[in-house]
């Protein structure tokens, strides 16, 4: 069962390092707090008396071994991809039906400046 921890009468400048070092790691000042604890209690020498050293600590949550996101990674993607350049194919297909045939590769642009526009217009 979780356990809420209080801290009292931490100094203004604290704070404020704090805040700005939750809103540089794109956290809120709780989530900050919570790493700052994970990080601190998984590098904690081992107190006298407490189980053995030997005992790994848990990884912080949401990390992974390369070994284990490769397991995730072919559960997800069993089979390798037929065509490797299916995948390019597929983003540029879905690129050029959103924006207009690209003028890469010597196909013309589907974003040009009609000479009427406003763009092409002498300022008086």
């Amino acid at each position: 069962m979780p356990v809420s921890l209080s801290v009292k009468e931490v100094p203004d400048h604290v704070a404020e390092r704090l805040r700005t070092r939750a809103l540089s790691n794109h956290r809120s000042l709780q989530g900050e707090l919570m790493a700052i604890l994970e990080a601190a209690a998984n590098a904690a020498a081992p107190v006298r008396g407490a189980a053995s050293a030997s005992v790994s600590t848990p990884p912080l949550r949401g990390t992974q071994t390369i070994e284990e996101a490769l397991v995730d990674l072919k559960r997800i993607f069993p089979k390798p991809v037929p065509d490797p350049l299916g995948a390019a194919r597929i983003v540029r297909g879905m690129r050029d039906s959103r924006y207009g045939a690209s003028t890469v590769r010597g196909q013309p642009s589907a974003h040009r400046i009609s000479e009427g526009s406003a763009a092409t217009r002498k300022p008086k």
